[in-house]
């Protein structure tokens, strides 16, 4: 069984569930910046939540590459 999200946590992985369902392709840590609603102008906190998603195992990435966030726990929430 996945480790519990926080509800910051869940609400990032819906964030990136929604926008790869509207635009078909992930969005940037500034897209999720302002998404999210967030007054950070560095992407050092996005990039922490998404750590954490990535080892939580509910997300992939390829660090210092944009838009390659891919879910790994699509239906997960269904």
């Amino acid at each position: 069984m996945k480790e519990l999200l926080t509800s910051k946590q869940y609400e990032l992985y819906l964030a990136i569930k929604y926008f790869i369902e509207k635009y078909g392709y992930s969005p940037t840590l500034r897209e999720l910046t302002y998404i999210l609603g967030l007054k950070t102008k560095t992407n050092s906190t996005m990039c922490n939540r998404l750590k954490i998603l990535k080892r939580k195992g509910f997300i992939d990435y390829k660090e210092n590459k944009p838009r390659t966030i891919r879910l790994l726990v699509d239906n997960y929430f269904k």
